[in-house]
């Protein structure tokens, strides 16, 4: 169980929605093209390009596709091909009773030049539903070999292309970088994230919006200080490869929140737990 957790939802798509007719969050999975090997276009790109698939069927094959290309080696043949078989089927099961969405749509697709690694990207059946992002991070509900590999989560949200067809794009990637920080880009549209961790025992709570141009907004600052924001060192958040940690990004505006709440009027002495207005304050200090 993690100490701090994160909690994610989309609030805003109009970025990715080329059809303005269309504001309808929840996607019938029915209704995406079956993706075969030669199919286009490709999930998640404006462009065109062919689809190659792996089969994945059973653990010998799984352990042949990962030896393939040991860490250290220059290349890696597989780089940018998606699995298919049985033991996809085993994680995408794993996926759907984590986040609690049987009609959702799961990709595994191979990552990396050097070294074969995983990225699912997961299709909700609502695309606004909220999801606990750092505990699909940490895998801790995902047994299977096959989710060893991966080493980040996509939540992909509904587009329509210029030919009026179902053409998902990627909303949020999460991933953990060398320093062991969960990282959290929007490539595309906003989401609000829910934030909790502990400094010296005493839990902290905060409320952000992420936006696909880099722009982190507070929300619900909920008392927290710039040094517990300091303290934790587990997140990042931004586009990507500019995400920042939580002090980086939010601490002028939690100094701006706390500037506004020290500049309430303090009561004349003598006269605490008398509500007065500025001007009421001013004309009993006259008297």
């Amino acid at each position: 169980m993690l100490d701090s957790t994160e909690a994610v939802f989309l609030i805003a798509d109009q970025n990715i929605d080329n059809n303005p007719a269309s504001n309808n969050s929840t996607l019938n999975i029915q209704n995406i093209p079956k993706l075969t090997p030669g199919g286009e276009p490709l999930t998640g790109t404006s462009k065109i390009r062919k689809y190659e698939y792996i089969d994945c069927n059973t653990e010998e094959q799984m352990k042949l596709i990962f030896s393939d290309n040991p860490p250290g080696s220059s290349e890696n043949k597989n780089n940018g091909k998606y699995l298919q078989g049985k033991v996809v089927d085993e994680v995408k099961h794993e996926i759907a009773n984590f986040i609690g969405d049987k009609d959702l749509n799961v990709e595994l697709r191979i990552r990396r030049a050097s070294e074969t690694a995983l990225t699912a990207r997961i299709m909700l059946s609502d695309s606004k539903k909220e999801i606990k992002i750092s505990d699909l991070l940490a895998k801790s509900s995902l047994e299977s070999a096959l989710s060893n590999h991966i080493t980040a989560f996509t939540i992909q949200i509904p587009n329509k292309n210029e030919f009026g067809q179902n053409e998902p794009k990627r909303g949020i990637r999460g991933q953990i970088d060398k320093e062991g920080a969960r990282v959290y880009e929007v490539i595309n549209g906003s989401y609000q994230m829910t934030l909790k961790w502990y400094v010296e025992g005493k839990e902290c709570n905060i409320k952000i919006n992420i936006h696909d141009n880099g722009q982190v907004d507070l929300i619900e600052g909920n008392g927290v200080t710039e040094e517990q924001l300091r303290a934790h060192k587990e997140v990042k958040v931004g586009k990507p490869h500019e995400a920042k940690f939580l002090h980086e990004a939010l601490a002028s505006q939690l100094q701006q929140t706390q500037q506004e709440s020290s500049e309430a009027i303090n009561p004349l002495p003598g006269l605490e737990g008398v509500s007065s207005t500025p001007h009421q304050a001013s004309a009993l200090g006259k008297k």
